[in-house]
């Protein structure tokens, strides 16, 4: 497989933990508690965050990773059918859930014990809430608001620290700025969580950030660049099995400097690199037995994922953060 979810990559055979590693002990050493990892897209900024979460686990500081969702769930602002109200109670929930969710994955025994009736509950009052805003759709429904922000989620983290005695408790939010459908309101709801974790650390690829006018309000800016290191990229390639496990000689000529030189185009993106040696790999059987050299076959793959890339960047509307 290619692409791996970065949750999953931590925890497999082709995760390259030196850059990683790295960063998370910046981060965790770092006198900053509130961090915005940058960079672009494909560089790596989810593995760190999942990084985090792996480093913490049964530790004294520990790191909640959270993936909100991107599409737009209600509407992207609050309006007359959808109040603030209903905004806070939704994120709530989902807030409290994520919370939950990383307990029981990671410690099931603990979960099973003292948060499985919390968790029977959120999802109930999820199922209720979505009821009423589908029933909304074709009726005039006031929807039941039970809880704000902080009134389930706040407990739930105080009883997991006391039990399972832990001294820091940090947030990792991934994609914040592009949480239902970059929403300025459900960001800066979020951001009232912030003040409930020791260390808040998010990924943005806003391409437009107010770099002095975040450093003034508390935030350090973090550029993850390890994708430009050639040791670290040959290394990603090397493990990354897929690319070469229908003829193991690409493992060989894909880790050459030739390719690894040529492929520091893509700026450390490391999505697009790999799948520029995936379209190496197609050109090469679609070229078989013609003149084309492999140097100029990578160059075709190159720039057809640069080309690709442009193209879809210019469909997909561009995050923005709102901190």
């Amino acid at each position: 497989m290619l692409k791996i979810k970065a949750n999953n990559l931590v925890n497999s055979e082709e995760f390259v933990r030196e850059p990683v590693d790295k960063e998370v002990n910046e981060i965790l050493n770092s006198s900053s508690n509130k961090i915005i990892l940058t960079g672009g897209k494909g560089i790596g900024k989810s593995t760190v965050l999942c990084g985090l979460e792996k480093r913490g686990l049964g530790c004294k500081e520990q790191t909640i990773y959270a993936n909100p969702e991107g599409v737009i769930t209600l509407a992207k602002e609050p309006n007359e059918m959808f109040c603030n109200r209903v905004f806070d109670y939704l994120s709530e929930l989902r807030f409290t859930n994520n919370i939950l969710f990383y307990i029981k994955n990671n410690y099931p025994i603990v979960f099973k014990k003292y948060f499985e009736k919390d968790m029977e509950s959120v999802h109930s009052l999820l199922d209720e809430l979505f009821k009423q805003l589908n029933n909304s759709c074709f009726e005039d429904v006031t929807i039941e608001c039970k809880h704000g922000t902080k009134e389930l989620s706040f407990d739930v983290l105080n009883r997991f620290r006391q039990i399972m005695e832990i001294d820091k408790l940090n947030i990792a939010i991934d994609r914040f700025d592009k949480m239902n459908g970059s929403s300025e309101y459900v960001q800066k709801t979020y951001e009232r969580y912030f003040d409930m974790f020791d260390k808040v650390i998010l990924t943005s690829d806003d391409p437009n950030l107010d770099n002095e006018g975040l450093f003034a309000k508390g935030y350090n800016l973090r550029h993850i660049s390890y994708g430009n290191d050639k040791d670290v990229l040959k290394e990603i390639i090397r493990r990354r099995k897929s690319l070469y496990e229908d003829n193991k000689t690409y493992k060989e000529l894909f880790t050459t400097d030739l390719f690894l030189d040529k492929l520091t185009k893509f700026d450390g993106n490391i999505d697009l690199s790999l799948e520029a040696l995936v379209c190496v790999r197609d050109l090469f059987s679609w070229y078989n037995g013609s003149d084309h050299s492999v140097e100029s076959i990578l160059d075709e793959a190159i720039e057809d994922k640069k080309e690709s890339a442009k193209k879809l960047e210019r469909i997909i509307s561009k995050p923005t953060l709102y901190l």
